[in-house]
C-alpha cells in the first residue's frame, strides 16, 4: 500500500456579489489560449502594476477614508488584497500570505465589529495558508470568516456564504476530516441550488466537489453519481472545448476507476488530455497534469509501458515549466516517475527518482512535513524491491515517527505506514513484530472506515500471509476468507453505461 499525498486544489478568490438568478446562456467554444509563458508574463506585469499602485498609495496616504492617526486607508487595504491575489496567481504563496496578513490587519484597524471587508480578508488569509500547506491555520481562518458571513447575512442564503462553506470543506479535506468535508460541501451545494437556476456552472462545480467528498469517505457510487451529474450539466451549459469540462472529464474518470470500470477510466482521461491539448498551446500545467493523470490511469490498468511514457512526458513538461527549480508538484511527479520505472522492472532507477524526490522535499520544507514522511515511506518501498530490507525498515520507521509527530490519534497515513512496517519486519524475518504492526494497522483502519474498503481487503490479505509464515493455518484461513468476502461485496456494484 503506497502512501499518496495530494495537495489542496488551487483556490479561487471568493466572490462577494449576490447570486444572479438569470440563466446563463451557453458559452461558445473557446479558442486555444496563448502559451503559458505569455500568460506568466501578463501575470508578472499585473503584479508589477499592483505593486506600483500600492507604493503610490502608501507614499501619498491614499485618497480618502483614512483611519484617524494612521496611514491606513480603505484603498490601501484593497490594494494589499490585490497584490496578494497577484502573487497567488503566480503561485508565489509565501508573498501571497504576507500581503493577505497585512490586508487583514489594516482592515481590522479601519473597521469595528463584523464587516464584509474583514470577512473577505479572513477567507483570503485562510486560502493563503492553505496554499502554503498550513492547513490547520487555513481551517481556523476560514471558519472565522464563515461565522462572520453568517452573522452579516443573518443566516440567509448568499453567494459569499456558499463560497465560504465550500472553502471550509476544502480545508477539512486537507486536514483529512472527510465527514466534515462532506457536510460543508453538501451545505454549499444545497445553498447554490437555492440561489441559482436548475442548470448553472456554480452548481456543476459544487456537484463535483460533493462527489470528491463522497470518494474520501469511501462511497464511490455517490462519487460517480455526483460527478456524472456535474459533467452532464457542464456539457449543457457550454459548447465545445472548455477548461471546466476538461476538469470534470478527468475527475469523472477517477470516479469510474473507483468503481472498477477501467474502460471508462481510460476513455475519460484520454478525452481530458485531448481537450486540454486543443485549449492550450505548447507547455502548460493543465496539459502536464492531464498527461500525468493518464499515466496513473494506465498504471491502474496495468499497462506499465504506456504509464511510463505518459508520466515521463508529464515530468519533463513540468520541469520545463518551473525552469528546473525545486517545486512541490514536481517532487510528487518525480516520486511517481520512480514508481513507473519500478513497474517496468527498473528498480535502481526507481530508487534514484524517489531519493531525488526526498532530497527536493527536504530542500522545500523545514522540519516535519507530510510530503517528507511520504517520501521516506516510498524510498523504503524502493529498497524493498531491491531486497535491501534493512534500509526498507529504517526509512519506513522514520516515516512513521514523522507522521505520529504530525497527526494526533488515528490517521490513514499512519495506518498505511503501520502496514508497511509490518511487511518490512516480515522481510527481516522478525515475524512477531510483523504481526504486531499489521494488527495495529487493522485496528486503526477499522476505526477510520465505516464498513468495507479496499484498504481493508489489502490489509486482511497481508495478515493472512503473515499468519501463514507463522504457521498459524487457522488465522491464515480466517483472514483470507474475510478478505475474499469483503472484496466480493465491494465488486458487486451497479454499472454505469455512458454514451
Amino acid at each position: 500500500m503506497y502512501v499518496k499525498m495530494t495537495a489542496e486544489p488551487q483556490q479561487q478568490q471568493p466572490q462577494q456579489q449576490p447570486a444572479q438568478q438569470q440563466k446563463q446562456p451557453a458559452q461558445q467554444q473557446q479558442q486555444p489560449q496563448s502559451d503559458y509563458k505569455k500568460q506568466r508574463e501578463e501575470l508578472e506585469r499585473d503584479l508589477n502594476n499592483q505593486l506600483s499602485m500600492f507604493v503610490y498609495l502608501s507614499s501619498n496616504g491614499g485618497t480618502a477614508n483614512t483611519a484617524s492617526g494612521s496611514g491606513d486607508t480603505k484603498e490601501l487595504a484593497e490594494k494589499l488584497t490585490d497584490v496578494g491575489n497577484a502573487f497567488r496567481a503566480l503561485g508565489k504563496h509565501k508573498s501571497e500570505l504576507r500581503y493577505m496578513q497585512k490586508a487583514l490587519e489594516m482592515r481590522k484597524r479601519l473597521y469595528d465589529g463584523d464587516q464584509w471587508e474583514i470577512a473577505e480578508s479572513l477567507l483570503n488569509l485562510g486560502i493563503a495558508y492553505a496554499n502554503c500547506g498550513e492547513h490547520k491555520y487555513a481551517l481556523r481562518y476560514k471558519l472565522e470568516a464563515l461565522r462572520m458571513f453568517k452573522r452579516l447575512n443573518n443566516d440567509e442564503d448568499h453567494l459569499s456564504l456558499a463560497d465560504a462553506l465550500y472553502q471550509v470543506g476544502l480545508s477539512y479535506r486537507s486536514n483529512d476530516d472527510a465527514k466534515n468535508e462532506l457536510k460543508f460541501m453538501q451545505s454549499s451545494l444545497d445553498m447554490k441550488r437555492r440561489l441559482y437556476d436548475e442548470n448553472d456552472m456554480n452548481i456543476a462545480e459544487a456537484l463535483d466537489s460533493v462527489g470528491q467528498a463522497y470518494a474520501n469517505i469511501g462511497d464511490y457510487k455517490n462519487e460517480l453519481k455526483h460527478k456524472l451529474e456535474g459533467l452532464i450539466m457542464k456539457t449543457k451549459l457550454v459548447q465545445g472545448d472548455n477548461p471546466q469540462v476538461a476538469a470534470s472529464l478527468n475527475s469523472t474518470g477517477t470516479a469510474f476507476s473507483n468503481n472498477f470500470d477501467h474502460h471508462n477510466l481510460l476513455k475519460y482521461k484520454r478525452q481530458a488530455l485531448e481537450m486540454r491539448k486543443r485549449l492550450y498551446k505548447g507547455d502548460h500545467p493543465e496539459i502536464a497534469d492531464a498527461l500525468y493523470n493518464l499515466g496513473l490511469a494506465y498504471r491502474k490498468c496495468e499497462d506499465p509501458i504506456s504509464e511510463l511514457t505518459c508520466v515521463s512526458e508529464a515530468y519533463e513538461m513540468k520541469k520545463r515549466l518551473v525552469e528546473n527549480q525545486d517545486n512541490a508538484d514536481l517532487a510528487e511527479t518525480l516520486n511517481s516517475l520512480g514508481l513507473s520505472y519500478g513497474n517496468n522492472g527498473d528498480y535502481k532507477t526507481e530508487l534514484a527518482c524517489k531519493q531525488q524526490a526526498l532530497d527536493m522535499r527536504n530542500r522545500l520544507f523545514d522540519g516535519d512535513h507530510a510530503d517528507i514522511a511520504s517520501s521516506l515511506n516510498n524510498v523504503g518501498l524502493a529498497y524493498r524491491k531491491l531486497g535491501d530490507y534493512k534500509n526498507e525498515l529504517k526509512h519506513i520507521l522514520r516515516a512513521l515517527d514523522m507522521y505520529e509527530r504530525l497527526y494526533d490519534g488515528d490517521h490513514r497515513f499512519i495506518a498505511a505506514t503501520l502496514n508497511n512496517i509490518g511487511i518490512a519486519y516480515g522481510n527481516n524475518k522478525e515475524h512477531k513484530y510483523e504481526l504486531k504492526y499489521l494488527l495495529r494497522s487493522l485496528e486503526m483502519y477499522k476505526r477510520l472506515y465505516d464498513g468495507d474498503h479496499m484498504d481493508l481487503v489489502t490489509l486482511l490479505t497481508n495478515l493472512s500471509l503473515a499468519y501463514k509464515r507463522n504457521r498459524d493455518s487457522k488465522n491464515e484461513a480466517r483472514f483470507r476468507n474475510e478478505a475474499a468476502e469483503m472484496e466480493s461485496r465491494l465488486l458487486h456494484h451497479d454499472h454505469y453505461f455512458v454514451i
